[in-house]
């Protein structure tokens, strides 16, 4: 027996094709925006939480700048008026130990075999510094006026092992031609106690037109 559509059945038919086409449609369009609309926000997200990071960076790096930029103030060193000088035992020129009297063993030690001449006020805040910055001293070194109008300092370190070292004066070399004088000094180290020692001298001398220095020897 063979079955018959009818013409009504056939258009109910493609009606309920076309609107279940439509809706499929429609829900892959909804489908479609609802991902999209999702993605758009992820990223929006995402951007902000970069642009939260990069300031919080950003903030914390300026802040780290201006702590290592930024030093904390440092007191003015005081200075104090020049102390007494006085005849150097056994040496026709004046001690000027007095003006440089704390700097500690380990500072003096790395001057060891050098002649130093400090001919200004800024010579002598140098030498200052130079002990203070060392951090070799345990505290601030004690800082003098000195009057760099009539004297220089001029002075050296020595070093050796034993009980104690002593300078010997031997004379002042001069040379006319070259302007230069030379105060020789003899070491004399005493006993043998192994201890490790150093020992300055520092001498002011008159202003003159020759180039002061002082040499000591053995």
């Amino acid at each position: 027996m063979k079955t018959r559509f009818r013409p009504s059945f056939l258009l109910v038919t493609a009606a309920m094709v076309k609107h279940s086409k439509q809706t499929l449609v429609g829900s892959l369009r909804l489908v479609r925006s609802s991902y999209w609309r999702w993605y758009a926000l992820l990223v929006a997200f995402s951007l902000f939480a970069c642009v939260v990071i990069a300031a919080g960076v950003s903030i914390r790096l300026l802040t780290l700048r201006r702590t290592i930029v930024t030093p904390p103030a440092q007191p003015i060193p005081a200075v104090r008026a020049m102390p007494e000088l006085i005849l150097s035992v056994g040496i026709p020129y004046i001690n000027a130990k007095p003006v440089v009297p704390d700097l500690c063993f380990d500072f003096l030690k790395s001057l060891a075999g050098r002649s130093l001449v400090l001919d200004t006020t800024a010579d002598l805040t140098a030498l200052y510094d130079q002990a203070d910055h060392s951090k070799d001293c345990a505290l601030p070194v004690t800082r003098f006026e000195f009057d760099f109008t009539r004297y220089q300092i001029v002075g050296a370190v020595t070093s050796g092992t034993g009980c104690s070292i002593d300078l010997i004066y031997d004379a002042t070399i001069a040379d006319d031609l070259a302007r230069t004088q030379t105060i020789a000094l003899k070491r004399r180290v005493i006993g043998t106690c192994g201890y490790e020692l150093v020992r300055p001298i520092w001498l002011a001398v008159e202003r003159s037109s020759y180039v002061m220095s002082v040499y000591i020897h053995d």
